[in-house]
C-alpha cells in the first residue's frame, strides 16, 4: 500500500508504544504524511512522550489509559490539545498502586491543570480515575459538556463540590454514574434538560432525587437493590426503563410513564405483573428470571 494515498477515513490512529521499532516507524510516516486527517487518537500503554502540539487540527477524540509508565510528557502535551470535544481518561491502579511515586503523583496533579483548559470538550469520560475534589473543581471551566461519564470512581455519594459542578452542566444530556457506591439520589436536581441518565450497578434503595429530572428518555436503573418505583411517577417523557436485577417484587408504581416504549424488570422478585395496563406504547418488555406463575394479566398487550 502506498502510504501517501491513505484513505481520509483512516482517521484514528491508535499509538502502541510497546509494539516493534517497524510498527512504530510506520506511525511516524502516517503521522507526518496524515496529521490534517486525524480525528481521533487513542494511546495503549505507556509511552516515550508523543509531542502534539497544534499538529492535528482535525483532531476531536482523544483517549489515554494512565499507567506508572507512562512519562510526564505524555499526560502534559494533552494542554496542547485545547480545540478537542471528547476526551477519555482512564487510570490502570494495578501499576499506579504498585508503582505509587512523585512522578506518579505530578501527573495526577497535572490532571488538575490540563482538564480545566479544554474548554471545548463536549464529551469526557474519567473512568476509574478515583476522582478527588481538587480535580471535581478544576472541572468547572467545562461548561459546554453534553455527554458525562464518571464510572467506577467509587462514590458514595453526590457530594456538595460534585453537585456544584453538575449545576453549571446547563448543556449537559448524558450522565453516567454507574459501577459505583451510590446509595441514594441527590445533587442531580438542576440537570433539568438531562435525557439520559444511567445508575446501574450502585446500591440504592430509593429514588426521591430523581423526581425533577422532567426531560429523562432513558434511565437505567439495573443492578442496585430497588423494591419501589417510588420517585419515577413523574418522569412522563421516559421511553427506555431498565429496573432488571433488583429487589421489585410488583410493578406498581409505573402506570404514569405512559410515553414507555422498553421496560426491562428482568431479574427481580415480581410475583405479579399487575400495573403495566397504562403502557400501551410498550414495544418490548422483559420479565424473565423473576417468579411467575403466570403472566395472564399481560392479555391486554
Amino acid at each position: 500500500m502506498s502510504f501517501n494515498r491513505l484513505p481520509n477515513e483512516l482517521a484514528e490512529l491508535i499509538l502502541v508504544p510497546n509494539c516493534g521499532a517497524n510498527i512504530r516507524s510506520v506511525c511516524r510516516l502516517w503521522l507526518t504524511i496524515h496529521d490534517a486527517a486525524v480525528t481521533v487518537i487513542r494511546i495503549s500503554k505507556s509511552g516515550p512522550g508523543y509531542q502534539f502540539g497544534d499538529r492535528f487540527p482535525s483532531l476531536t477524540t482523544f483517549a489515554f489509559r494512565l499507567y506508572a509508565e507512562m512519562t510526564y510528557e505524555t499526560f502534559g502535551n494533552i494542554s496542547t490539545l485545547t480545540t478537542i470535544t471528547s476526551l477519555e481518561l482512564s487510570c490502570d491502579w494495578d501499576t499506579l498502586d504498585r508503582a505509587w511515586s512523585p512522578g506518579v503523583l505530578l501527573m495526577k496533579n497535572r490532571a488538575v491543570g490540563v482538564l480545566s483548559t479544554l474548554t471545548a470538550l463536549q464529551s469526557l469520560t474519567l473512568r476509574e480515575c478515583r476522582i478527588t475534589e481538587e480535580l471535581v473543581q478544576s472541572l468547572k471551566p467545562l461548561t459546554g459538556l453534553r455527554y458525562l461519564d464518571l464510572t467506577k470512581n467509587e462514590l458514595a455519594s453526590i457530594n456538595e463540590t460534585l453537585a456544584g459542578f453538575l449545576s453549571v452542566l446547563t448543556a449537559l444530556k448524558t450522565l453516567n454514574l454507574s459501577d459505583n457506591y451510590l446509595t441514594c439520589v441527590t445533587g442531580l436536581s438542576s440537570l433539568s434538560g438531562l435525557t439520559g441518565l444511567n445508575l446501574s450497578n450502585n446500591g440504592l434503595r430509593g429514588l426521591t432525587g430523581l423526581s425533577t429530572l422532567h426531560s429523562l428518555t432513558q434511565l437505567n436503573l439495573s443492578d442496585n437493590l430497588l423494591s419501589s418505583a417510588a420517585g419515577l411517577s413523574s418522569l412522563t417523557a421516559l421511553t427506555d426503563l431498565n429496573l432488571s436485577g433488583n429487589l421489585f417484587s410488583s410493578a406498581t408504581g409505573l402506570s404514569s410513564l405512559t410515553t414507555l416504549t422498553t421496560l426491562d424488570l428482568a431479574d427481580n422478585m415480581l410475583n405479579c405483573v399487575a400495573g403495566l395496563a397504562s403502557l400501551t406504547a410498550l414495544t418490548f418488555l422483559d420479565i424473565s428470571k423473576n417468579g411467575l406463575d403466570s403472566v395472564t394479566s399481560l392479555t391486554y398487550f
